[in-house]
């Protein structure tokens, strides 16, 4: 699920609601989109109407109460009910389109706490005659299991909004932070993507995402390679000139893909484009990365003669801090490679992980550069 037209401050109750109800929310639009949720209160948001033209994608596009009915309901309702903005009153304004009876006749409230206030209907209760209660039912958070329990975390270099989120999510599900004053080694170092450092002394360093993770499953998760910061120091742009789309790849492993593109110096671009198209402000695709030889845009890239690799492919280029070539790393039936390119090291990638002896060590990883999650 995309949120569109949210707050902040909105989006963060709508990540709780949907965490619980069993679904993920993206926080950027890409194909493995199915749903765009709009916030009641305003019309669909120009910005993403422009980028779902441009990747040339059709999820459905509903209101909140779509969420909301299928909360109380305990299953998914049919979407043609709450198509937004409703067919019958698209040319009407906004704030004529979603007043219900009540709000009608009743002084408008602030746009912000609408989403909140829907929200928090789902969990009134209905007393006999259909009287309504005024007791809500225990909210979903408090219900989680504290599987973070006596873990103890060091959040280091993340943005303020992000660390915000943590902050507060990390101490609901029974984990502790750290701050300056303390003296004894911390369970978890979390940086960014980009990496960090820290002046305490820790048992293992993982970037935000695994911690998003095991929030959005309710559980601790397994580590992938995906939740590791990087430890390589980037020298250059290795990759400068490559113009990448992922398929195939989703959540935090796409959005990992796409930063460590960054990283090395290349474009990842949402869209995947035979040629550079000023209107849409894209360029023309040089490589698709995705794990498997399917789907149009691995046909059309086999069609086009552009290389097909996995995620491999740009793990070996990290690793080595060069462009490494395609060949080995090929998908499907894809046999473009750019042939003036050295193959990776015989030696396989391995996930170093940190451990209290490794503390001594621990400055050599810095923050690269600044990245922008959102290309």
């Amino acid at each position: 699920i995309y949120l569109s037209g949210f707050t902040e401050k909105d989006q963060v109750l709508m990540t709780r609601v949907l965490k619980y109800a069993g679904a993920t929310r993206l926080t950027q639009l890409v194909d493995s989109v199915t749903h765009v949720v709009n916030a009641v209160s305003r019309n669909v948001d120009p910005e993403t109407t422009k980028i779902l033209k441009q990747l040339g994608i059709t999820p459905f596009s509903v209101s909140l109460e779509w969420i909301v009915e299928s909360m109380k309901r305990g299953q998914k309702v049919p979407e043609k009910d709450y198509i937004f903005p409703p067919p019958e009153t698209q040319n009407k304004s906004s704030e004529k389109m979603f007043k219900s009876p009540q709000q009608a006749d009743s002084p408008q409230k602030p746009e912000e706490t609408m989403a909140e206030e829907n929200l928090l209907n789902l969990y009134k209760q209905k007393k006999p005659g259909g009287e309504e209660s005024t007791t809500v039912t225990q909210d979903a958070s408090s219900q989680v299991d504290p599987f973070f329990n006596n873990i103890k975390f060091d959040l280091v270099g993340l943005s303020e909004e992000i660390e915000q989120d943590l902050t507060e999510w990390i101490g609901e599900v029974g984990g502790e932070l750290v701050f300056g004053d303390y003296t004894g080694v911390v369970d978890y170092l979390v940086t960014p993507v980009q990496g960090g450092k820290s002046k305490h002394k820790f048992k293992e360093h993982l970037n935000h995402f695994w911690i998003e993770d095991c929030l959005d499953n309710g559980r601790l998760v397994e580590k992938e390679y995906f939740h590791y910061p990087v430890r390589e120091k980037i020298v250059g742009a290795p990759l400068k000139g490559i113009v990448t789309c992922v398929s195939g790849y989703s959540g935090k492993e796409r959005i990992y893909i796409n930063t460590l593109i960054s990283m090395l110096g290349g474009n990842p671009q949402e869209m995947f484009a035979k040629k550079i198209n000023k209107e849409k402000g894209v360029v023309a695709s040089t490589h698709l990365i995705c794990p498997e030889g399917e789907g149009q845009k691995y046909l059309a890239a086999v069609k086009w003669g552009l290389p097909v690799v996995n995620k491999d492919w740009l793990l070996a280029c990290k690793k080595e801090c060069k462009w490494i070539s395609e060949q080995p790393f090929l998908v499907g039936d894809s046999k473009a490679f750019t042939k003036d390119k050295p193959m990776p090291a015989a030696e396989e990638d391995k996930i170093e992980e940190y451990n209290e002896e490794d503390v001594d060590d621990n400055d050599d990883t810095v923050l690269q550069q600044d990245v922008d999650t959102n290309q």
